[in-house]
């Protein structure tokens, strides 16, 4: 199963110098005076636990659309193996299924609101394996 949502914009969280995976350029904060009149640099790491202009502006809003693997499933029935027919049993049937596989944003930062997260590409996968048995 695949899912594409789209049509719609999302705000990007700023980046943050600390944070596991940061975003690229979130090292790229005021350093000196002057720093505050380039496009593209950050406000000041002293200043980030404040309100600052980047929580509010529109620059983190980006193309919200993104697409998520959701189910992966692939099954096998050993209904008319030869084996089979000669055994008690009418059916062996063997699933596997992966759930929350992969997601990916259709943006500059590749952020998905599935996940709300650039760094993380998957929601908690979950896998799953089947046996079915008939008599």
């Amino acid at each position: 199963m695949i899912n594409y949502y789209g049509g719609f914009k999302v705000k990007i969280p700023v980046p943050d110098p600390s944070a596991t995976r940061p975003l690229e350029g979130a090292g790229n904060y005021w350093k000196q005076a002057g720093d505050e009149t380039k496009p593209g640099i950050l406000q000041s790491i002293k200043y980030k636990n404040y309100y600052s202009y980047l929580e509010a502006c529109d620059r983190f809003v980006a193309n919200g659309a993104y697409l998520t693997i959701g189910d992966l499933t692939a099954s096998y029935s050993f209904r008319n193996h030869k084996w089979l027919k000669e055994s008690v049993l009418s059916n062996l049937e063997i699933r596997i299924q992966a759930s929350n596989v992969y997601s990916i944003g259709f943006n500059r930062y590749h952020y998905s609101a599935a996940t709300r997260n650039y760094a993380k590409k998957y929601l908690t996968p979950t896998y799953t394996f089947n046996i079915n048995l008939s008599f």
